[in-house]
């Protein structure tokens, strides 16, 4: 048993080298799901280890239960989501990696949990122990991915609120071309703070019409007139490990945002043109890519999306999908010098049945970016 220990622990530390240095360093570098080579080799090396430290020679048991697990969730995701031959893509790729999450889930569970003397029914508690994390873990994997992103924009939300608060009410001052601006706190609509890059930032919304960021020092460090708006937070958009800041508005077209970038080669704010052309902007996680939502008309029943990344604090239309109502048609086109080409067109009916269309959008974008991308 003392052996195992050891591999217990040196999986472990493996998995945790896997965690905080491999997969931090090759996000940040990363285009694609396909360069995390090292927190891929990591992960799995770390897992067989700790499988080998907890099962010992039984080890291929647990390998087996992984693998059937697997199998399981790919043809429960394809019969339950998909009836065309075609189903089998998009069950494959959410349906083995849910399967293999909850294979190893499971295993975790029924070492430390499910150990009973009754055979009938330790079986029973199996039985639904399983179905029930494989149904969990297939929700969250259906949801592709952003459902990390709306918590921790959740909770970074609600961080904000109680700085902003203190900080209105102490009015704040600042440097505008060298001369000193002491607005009283009824002047200021919405102020927050932010440490990025190691350095503290205050946003804030002045009734002028104005937006400033200033530092430490009170200098101002980015201005912007009549530009953006009062409601604003900052989030880290693009994924690069600094907080960025993004406006919202209130419209008839949900989800209309502007973007400022932090730069952190020049270790400034800059804004990104054209972001609001692109409402409800999400990143492709683990991309350089971005895909937006909007609708077109008639009750939401016609709604377009758009693929686009950042380039140069500028943004770049790839590729769109577009529906309009009263057709059954689902087009992708490719944007090539801001013109649609039509790329490929589906059966609206077919490609949504079983899930709704923001799923189909981001599975969509996720599975089908490279084919549109441009050296960015």
């Amino acid at each position: 048993m003392n052996h195992r220990k050891q591999f217990l622990i040196t999986g472990a530390v493996i998995l945790i080298i896997c965690l905080f240095v491999a997969f931090p360093l090759e996000y940040r570098k990363s285009q694609t799901i396909f360069d995390f080579t090292y927190t891929y080799f990591t992960l799995t090396v770390g897992l067989l280890i700790t499988m080998y430290g907890l099962m010992g020679k039984h080890i291929f048991k647990g390998l087996l239960v992984v693998i059937c697990s697997g199998f399981i969730s790919f043809c429960t995701s394809y019969i339950v989501l998909y009836d065309d031959f075609w189903g089998i893509i998009p069950a494959l790729y959410g349906g083995i990696p849910a399967g293999i999450v909850t294979g190893l889930i499971f295993l975790l569970l029924n070492f430390f949990l499910l150990k009973n003397e009754n055979k009938y029914r330790q079986l029973l508690k199996q039985f639904l122990s399983y179905v029930i994390t494989l149904f969990i873990v297939s929700i969250l994997f259906a949801r592709g991915g952003d459902w990390i992103f709306e918590i921790s924009e959740y909770f970074k939300s609600k961080k904000e609120q109680p700085q902003a608060q203190v900080l209105i009410d102490e009015a704040p001052q600042w440097t505008d071309n060298g001369d000193t601006i002491s607005p009283r706190y009824s002047d200021v609509q919405h102020v927050a703070t932010n440490i990025i890059n190691g350095k503290t930032y205050t946003a804030f919304f002045h009734n002028n019409g104005n937006f400033y960021i200033t530092n430490v020092k009170k200098d101002t460090v980015f201005k912007a007139i009549d530009q953006f708006g009062p409601d604003f937070t900052f989030v880290d958009f693009n994924k690069d490990g600094y907080n960025d800041i993004r406006f919202s508005y209130t419209t008839n077209v949900p989800g209309i945002n502007d973007l400022i970038l932090y730069d952190k080669k020049s270790a400034s704010f800059k804004a990104v043109k054209n972001f609001d052309d692109y409402p409800d902007a999400k990143p492709i996680l683990g991309t350089k890519y971005y895909y937006s939502y909007h609708k077109s008309g008639c009750a939401d029943e016609s709604w377009d999306s758009d693929l686009f990344y950042i380039k140069n604090f500028e943004t770049h239309k790839l590729a769109n999908i577009s529906v309009d109502c009263g057709t059954d048609s689902l087009v992708i086109s490719k944007v090539i010098e801001e013109e649609k080409k039509l790329y490929e067109v589906f059966s609206e009916s077919k490609a949504l049945k079983g899930i709704d269309k923001w799923i189909f959008i981001k599975q969509y974008w996720k599975k089908n970016y490279q084919k549109f991308a441009s050296p960015l």
